[in-house]
């Protein structure tokens, strides 16, 4: 539902390679527990992009997601009974994230109801 410019970073991997990605304003502007979700501050050490929004069918790198529900009123566009998912953008941030505790997103009150971990596709 998201709308807007998308902008370049870096995604850190579990691995501790950094990924090239392209992402949306909001998704660096949630937090969780109080902790932001910022890009990876360090350079591209990775040959390969990351897409943040990968399908099930596609190869490659499937990043870390939180899955939130809103607790409070959900934002212009958005129904207030759905779940959503947005990528996690380094692993201390993600280790961070207590399913069932507090997240803002879009300006608005959120709850962890699930976690998502990397992985590769094909598995190697």
């Amino acid at each position: 539902m998201s709308a807007g410019k998308f902008e370049q970073g870096v995604y850190e991997s579990d691995s501790g390679d950094y990924h090239v990605c392209r992402y949306q304003p909001e998704t660096t502007a949630a937090t969780f527990g109080g902790v932001a979700n910022t890009i990876a501050a360090s350079a591209p050490s990775s040959v390969f992009w990351v897409k943040l929004t990968k399908g099930a069918r596609e190869y490659g790198l499937a990043v870390r997601k939180v899955r939130l529900r809103w607790t409070g009123n959900a934002p212009a566009g958005y129904k207030a009974d759905t779940t959503f998912e947005i990528p996690v953008m380094t692993p201390s941030v993600f280790a961070t994230c207590i399913l069932n505790g507090g997240a803002i997103y879009l300006g608005e009150a959120c709850q962890i109801i699930g976690k998502t971990y990397e992985k590769m596709y094909p598995a190697i």
